[in-house]
């Protein structure tokens, strides 16, 4: 059985983040005899918009904890384009590719989630700092260069 981890039951991101989170899974490697590393895995969420996507889980590690495989669900734009509640599961599938079919599918219950509301302006409504900027190629790369710099800087103490 997969389950979120319980820091992420409630809360999993802010509303228009874009790759600023991820959440980390982790199952048992077999199940009904079937080594789940030989399938594909993908996330099939519906948003707060409630449009139905999928997410391809690539970060997989089946090596570090023996009998168990974990894999990762990086949030994009598309699940976090609205706050709201998001709902999602897992899937492990297999397809016979000259048939066309399934050879193998697997999908967990359903679990959901909090996409929390971001900075909003006065009247309420959604505030994307990004908007209505156009900056130069000069500009972008005067501010990786800063933003580089100043990493070099950085002491953590």
């Amino acid at each position: 059985m997969v389950i979120p981890p319980s820091e992420y039951r409630d809360f999993l991101s802010l509303e228009q983040e874009h790759q600023a989170e991820t959440i980390y899974f982790e199952a048992p490697r077999y199940f009904d005899e079937v080594d789940l590393t030989n399938t594909t895995i993908i996330i099939e969420y519906i948003n707060a918009e409630n449009e139905a996507r999928i997410y391809p889980a690539v970060l997989q590690d089946w090596t570090s904890n023996p009998g168990f495989i974990r894999f990762a669900w990086v949030l994009g734009h598309e699940a976090t384009k609205t706050a709201g509640t998001i709902r999602f599961s897992v899937r492990f599938y297999s397809v016979d590719q000259n048939q066309k079919i399934f050879t193998y599918s697997l999908q967990t219950q359903p679990y959901q989630g909090r996409i929390a509301f971001g900075m909003r302006d006065k009247e309420g409504e959604s505030v994307n700092a990004f908007e209505n900027y156009d900056y130069s190629s000069e500009v972008i790369t005067a501010l990786t260069q800063q933003i580089t710099e100043s990493r070099l800087r950085w002491n953590n103490v």
